[in-house]
């Protein structure tokens, strides 16, 4: 009988898989015993881990089903989140919360188009690769799920901080 990766499991893999490649990141397992399930970030580095809270989507909805994410200490403290100011400012938070990461290449300021009156966005950059895990996708002939990092990162990212933009881009290189 197939049976297919419920999609709550899908994102603690897309996080194990991103987030978790930094050495000093541990990602626990993911908890269904209550509504909403949880995914705990461990990190031991008190700005890696009030940076990370300020840029990571902490609760994700699918369906009937809430899935909330948290980074927390190795006590069990969560870490609380950055004000931002300034775009400036929110690339240097994404620098702190990716740096040590082997997928993150660097954070960009720039406006989206040469107009004055243009925004300016933070542009977190990543490898040119693909996350791939095992997810009983059944489009793949070994049933893994692929992705580009930069589209995957999106995903668990928050789209925007204090109305400021984050666009996941990859790297030319």
């Amino acid at each position: 009988m197939t049976r297919l990766s419920p999609p709550w499991y899908t994102l603690w893999n897309e996080i194990k898989n991103t987030i978790g490649k930094d050495p000093s990141i541990h990602i626990e397992n993911l908890d269904v015993s209550q509504n909403p399930y949880q995914i705990n970030i461990v990190v031991d580095d008190d700005k890696k881990g009030s940076a990370l809270t300020t840029i990571i989507a902490d609760t994700h909805q699918m369906g009937n089903i809430s899935v909330l994410v948290q980074v927390i200490n190795n006590q069990g403290v969560s870490y609380q989140g950055k004000t931002v100011h300034s775009p400036i400012e929110l690339s240097d938070i994404v620098t702190a919360g990716l740096s040590g990461n082997p997928l993150f290449v660097k954070s960009i300021v720039q406006r989206v188009s040469p107009d004055p009156n243009a925004p300016t966005n933070v542009f977190p950059v990543f490898t040119k690769s693909v996350v791939q895990f095992f997810n009983d996708d059944l489009t793949d002939l070994y049933h893994n799920y692929n992705n580009v990092t930069a589209i995957v990162f999106s995903d668990i990212l928050k789209s925007t901080v204090n109305g400021m933009t984050l666009d996941c881009s990859t790297d030319i290189n």
